[in-house]
C-alpha cells in the first residue's frame, strides 16, 4: 500500500497535517479578528489560540498540561469554564443579544463544569474501588 495507508485505515490524519491545521487555525482567526474589529471575532480569536495553539507548536507539552488537568479538578475547572463561557457566549450571540447570549452562557457554562465534575468523581471512584 501507500505511505498513507495506515492513516486512511485508522481514521487519524498525519501528525504534520493535523499540526499544520492547529497552528494555521489560530492564525487564520487573529488575521480575521483584526480585520474585522468585532467582539466575537476578537473573542472566538482568543479561544482558538487558547485552544490548538500549544498542541500545534509543543503536542508532548501539550498532552503534558492535558495530564496536569485531568489529574487537578479545580484547575480543570478553572480552565473548563472560561473556555465554555466564552464558546457558548460567541454561538449564541450570533442569533441572540450579547446580554441574552451571556446570560445564558454563564449559567450553562456553570452546569456544563458541575456536570463535568460529577462524572470525574464518579470516574475517580470507580476507579479507586477497583483497585481496592
Amino acid at each position: 500500500m501507500g505511505q498513507f495507508s495506515r492513516y486512511v485505515e485508522s481514521g487519524d490524519p498525519p501528525p504534520a497535517l493535523r499540526r499544520g491545521f492547529l497552528i494555521v487555525a489560530p492564525c487564520v482567526a487573529v488575521v480575521n479578528a483584526i480585520y474585522t474589529r468585532q467582539l466575537d471575532d476578537t473573542l472566538i480569536a482568543v479561544l482558538v489560540t487558547a485552544q490548538f495553539l500549544l498542541a500545534g507548536i509543543a503536542p508532548k507539552r501539550h498532552r503534558a498540561v492535558v495530564g496536569a488537568l485531568n489529574r487537578r479538578p479545580a484547575l480543570f475547572l478553572a480552565v473548563f469554564f472560561p473556555l465554555g463561557t466564552g464558546w457558548l457566549f460567541v454561538l449564541l450571540s450570533r442569533s441572540l443579544s450579547r446580554l441574552t447570549s451571556l446570560s445564558v452562557a454563564v449559567p450553562v457554562a456553570i452546569l456544563l463544569a458541575a456536570v463535568a465534575g460529577g462524572f470525574r468523581y464518579r470516574r475517580l471512584r470507580s476507579a479507586l474501588t477497583e483497585q481496592a
